[in-house]
């Protein structure tokens, strides 16, 4: 409770949009789901592009050279990924023939996103991700009615973790927990620099393509098409678990997500014969851990 806490005031002195269930994704919606008409599309072809293009030299910066750089839970240095990752668009976790997908939708410096990965996640990923029942997919939130969430570096930081997917899949994860072991909300957090940082202590190769890629602005189709998701599904705020189009809030209710997961593997029990016995065709997360 005081974590939670915490984080909410975090977010006010932020100036940031809270909810009690989470981050709100865009208002659009309001927290219940319901429509409001006189807000403009978060996919409009012109509010899109303004992000955080800016260079960095006009954004404060805290020195990161400096900063301390914490370890996440291991269950993230450890997770397995599918044995063909390159066939997946979006960073994904487990087996690949896996009978049930869960999407998680989270904001890479939204506090409610971190309090989930953090503590109820990773007991997901042990409890249905490492036995091979569940693959877990992370689609992250990066606009709030066309503008950056929670400031215009969130693009950047969902351009990087894209990057991290695409050219090193086996570190992904890692990277992922490094970055919200250590989130912070403040504009101008997701620098390059710092998430070179991150991708650096979780052992991620071929940095410098990565940084080429998030200076060009590549994956903004990927970006796009989730904030085409979040508005059709829809969801109001993040974090938030999907299954099969069914919504939970995990930070609110884990007990539901849950729920959720185990009736989305009874019916595809159901579906098999009475089993969701797979083949184990994944490939072992490598964290290559090295100094800051």
């Amino acid at each position: 409770m005081r974590e939670r806490r915490r984080a909410v005031l975090q977010l006010l002195g932020a100036g940031l949009s809270v909810g009690v269930s989470g981050c709100s994704t865009f208002s659009k919606y309001g927290l219940d789901g319901a429509k409001n008409p006189t807000t403009e599309s978060v996919t409009g072809k012109r509010k899109t592009t303004i992000d955080d293009r800016v260079t960095e030299s006009t954004i404060s910066e805290q020195t990161t050279t400096s900063e301390s750089i914490d370890a996440p839970p291991s269950v993230y240095q450890s997770v397995s990924i599918p044995d063909k990752p390159s066939k997946y668009q979006y960073p994904m976790m487990g087996d690949g023939d896996a009978p049930v997908t869960a999407t998680v939708y989270g904001a890479w410096k939204c506090p409610y996103t971190q309090n989930f990965v953090l503590e109820d996640m990773t007991s997901i990923i042990e409890q249905y991700v490492e036995p091979g029942n569940v693959a877990l997919e992370f689609r992250a939130v990066a606009y709030e009615d066309g503008e950056g969430f929670h400031g215009p570096d969130e693009p950047r930081a969902a351009r990087a973790g894209l990057a991290v997917w695409h050219f090193d899949p086996t570190s992904y994860w890692s990277y992922f927990g490094y970055l919200f072991q250590n989130q912070q909300s403040f504009d101008g957090w997701a620098t390059i620099k710092r998430l070179l940082r991150f991708a650096k202590k979780a052992g991620v190769r071929h940095r410098d393509r990565i940084e080429s890629e998030i200076e060009s602005g590549s994956y903004q189709s990927q970006i796009e098409e989730t904030m085409s998701r979040v508005q059709k599904i829809p969801i109001p705020a993040v974090p938030r678990v999907v299954v099969d189009g069914t919504v939970t809030v995990p930070t609110v209710a884990p007990e539901r997500t849950r729920t959720q997961l185990e009736r989305a593997l009874e019916q595809a029990s159901n579906s098999n014969g009475g089993t969701t016995t797979k083949g184990s065709g994944m490939t072992t997360t490598t964290s290559h851990s090295s100094s800051a």
